[in-house]
């Protein structure tokens, strides 16, 4: 089981072993500048030289996250029975079809052996558990079902609870698969966890409810919470469908985020630096939200060129290129920004009921 990294220096290079295998087999990514020697902390220092720089680095650690997104999305009991021969008939529920299939095709081992089978203990509903063993181990909560975000079906009070406990078993699995989640200490690792959770829900809910296109909140397994009130199964006095729909699908629909923006604006949202966590840690926050902004950023470099179409050297194509990524880059923080903190009108005492989970407040230990 994954909790801390042993060393930074040990997960970089695993970051970098990673990166040489997704780029060298997913489909290629357009660069200006194959040289590394100009490469800079600050988004401002990539033209320095009067010439459109992308940070390689930056760009590989995009497409490492995409790459733990699928495998995270594609793992269920089945998967793990059977790696070898099911992973590819499970449909990634978020990315595009081509980069779907581009990632498949590399064969990154992102998750690693599936060890021993936990049973779940939704069967005893009244014995809890400490968030810390939850987290660690989630399929006590519930078992990794394939997900199924098509909304074919309104949603029971039985799929509402089922969702949050899938979504919270994929929440496990997304950050300890992350490498700056891995080297905060354990203490910090569970506090932010814990403050998370409803911002990952209403993440992947709202890029499931996008790309299903349903008039409600899209599930993990098949089924959809309406928009309209005389169809919901259970009353939304809080109004959570509607905030959802306006103040983070919609401009998602706007904005037609490319795979790595999706994946990396969960992670500038997970990094905010709000926590009373230790000051190591707030340093490592920080550290890496400025990482995730690079690669945002010169992603949106990246991807800007490609719809330009016209020569990189070309003299004033530097400021229009550098203006449409910062706009870009802006519109993803603020909806990151949404994310924290229109996600925390779920009350974690809700979700202790929910997911059978005790100690959900950030200040306890456990």
């Amino acid at each position: 089981m994954l909790t801390e990294a042993p060393s930074e220096k040990s997960d970089e290079d695993l970051d970098i072993s990673r990166a040489d295998s997704v780029s060298s087999s997913s489909a290629p990514i357009l660069t200006a500048s194959t040289s590394c020697s100009n490469r800079t902390t600050q988004t401002e220092g990539l033209f320095s030289d009067g010439s459109i720089h992308c940070d390689d680095e930056a760009l590989k650690k995009g497409q490492i996250l995409v790459s733990i997104h699928h495998a995270v999305c594609s793992r269920s009991e089945e998967s793990l029975l059977s790696r070898n021969t099911s992973s590819s008939a499970i449909a990634n529920p978020i990315l595009s079809p081509t980069s779907y299939n581009a990632i498949n095709s590399s064969q990154i081992d992102i998750i690693g052996g599936p060890g021993p089978p936990t049973p779940s203990k939704l069967n005893r509903p009244f014995e809890n558990v400490s968030f810390s063993d939850a987290f660690y181990n989630p399929s006590l909560i519930f078992p990794r079902t394939p997900l199924n975000p098509v909304g074919h079906r309104r949603a029971s009070i039985k799929d509402i609870m089922e969702d949050w406990r899938r979504v919270f078993v994929l929440y496990s699995d997304w950050l300890l698969q992350l490498t700056e989640f891995r080297q905060l200490c354990k203490d910090d690792q569970l506090i932010v966890a814990k403050s998370r959770f409803a911002a990952f829900h209403w993440w992947v809910c709202g890029l499931w409810t996008l790309d299903s296109q349903k008039d409600g909140i899209c599930y993990s397994n098949g089924s959809y919470f309406p928009k309209n009130e005389t169809e919901q199964c259970i009353p939304d006095l809080q109004n959570v469908t509607q905030k959802l729909l306006t103040h983070f699908v919609e401009p998602l629909k706007d904005l037609g985020l490319t795979d790595v923006e999706r994946c990396a604006l969960f992670v500038i949202a997970l990094f905010n630096d709000d926590l009373p966590i230790s000051q190591k840690g707030h340093e490592q926050m920080r550290k890496s939200r400025e990482k995730f902004t690079r690669v945002i950023f010169n992603s949106a470099v990246s991807e800007t060129i490609k719809s330009l179409g016209v020569p990189i050297d070309n003299p004033f194509v530097y400021q229009r290129v550098h203006s449409i990524a910062a706009v870009r880059l802006s519109k993803i923080s603020i909806l990151a920004g949404i994310l924290t903190s229109q996600s925390n009108c779920t009350s974690h005492g809700i979700l202790s009921d929910i997911l059978y989970v005790v100690n959900w407040n950030p200040d306890h230990p456990n």
